[in-house]
């Protein structure tokens, strides 16, 4: 049986950069919209600890009259075991099984590149702030202010202060 010549040859050189080529640019918006869903993600679960994390202080604010109390920021990243204060009473594991800690978890919020979860409270643990940075720029959940270590409690709900710090969530509770 004889064959067509023509149909022997294989591809070409340009036809096989044009196939690569196009692979490449699939690949890089592939990979950038992975990597915006992994940001996002990461972000949901920071929102979900702290509802968590709020959940058990308010337990444990209802059998102590107050919050674990300190006068200075705490972050997971520093001890991730127990970064929560245990006066008067620890908050694990009667309150919360484990204190959740940041996905990322590498340092102080203190820089920007840097992600923990942070908490603090006035002088006689009456109200509390958490914070968390998070990781997509757009949400505007994520946007606040350190409050001042010498906080002003109000008897209002939970509230998200507004922004000058880009991607820092915080939350209150008087």
């Amino acid at each position: 049986m004889k064959r067509n010549a023509k149909f022997l040859r294989g591809f070409t050189l340009l036809e096989l950069m044009i196939a690569i080529a196009i692979v490449g640019i699939l690949s890089a918006v592939g990979i950038a919209s992975f990597s915006n869903t992994l940001q996002k993600a990461r972000d949901t679960k920071r929102k979900e600890d702290f509802q968590a994390i709020q959940k058990a202080l308010q337990l444990y604010y209802n059998d102590n009259n107050k919050f674990p109390t300190t006068t200075t920021w705490v972050y997971s990243s520093t001890n991730p075991a127990t970064w929560m204060p245990t006066a008067p009473v620890s908050v694990t594991p009667a309150y919360i099984k484990t204190l959740p800690l940041d996905p990322t978890n590498n340092g102080a919020l203190t820089t920007a590149t840097n992600y923990s979860y942070g908490y603090i409270t006035d002088a006689n643990g009456s109200c509390y702030v958490l914070a968390a940075r998070l990781e997509n720029t757009s949400d505007t959940s994520g946007t606040g202010t350190f409050p001042s270590p010498a906080l002003s409690c109000s008897s209002t709900a939970p509230t998200v202060f507004g922004a000058t710090t880009a991607n820092v969530l915080f939350l209150s509770n008087p």
